[in-house]
């Protein structure tokens, strides 16, 4: 039983991590976008949208896999920009895309 209680700690610390990672970047891209943009009023400029949040996911993954996760602050300031980013071009079934343009343009480390 005593593994048991080990293995449900470890389910219920990595829920919290994975929560946690992901309302930092969804709030730092709150921040970056417009209020029109960050919501469900106004159907030609918002971007607030299952393959938006899904892409956003997806960039997240990329940031744990090259060890980029920060804190909140650190992604709103690398997150500037991000009205600008052209979410028109990316339609329902390109979240894997999506997720991986917005990591390249405002994560990703410059090659050496």
């Amino acid at each position: 039983n005593i593994l048991l209680e080990n293995d449900k700690q470890l389910l219920k610390d990595y829920v919290e991590f994975c929560v946690g990672e992901i309302n930092k970047l969804l709030v730092a891209a709150k921040v970056n976008l417009s209020k029109e943009k960050w919501s469900r009023d106004n159907k030609e400029l918002t971007v607030l949208s299952p393959t938006t949040i899904n892409g956003l996911i997806i960039c997240l993954r990329e940031l744990i896999k090259n060890d980029l996760v920060t804190d909140q602050e650190t992604y709103t300031n690398q997150l500037k920009g991000i009205d600008s980013f052209e979410f028109k071009n990316f339609k329902s079934s390109n979240w894997n895309k999506l997720g991986l343009a917005i990591y390249d343009k405002f994560f990703k480390l410059p090659s050496l």
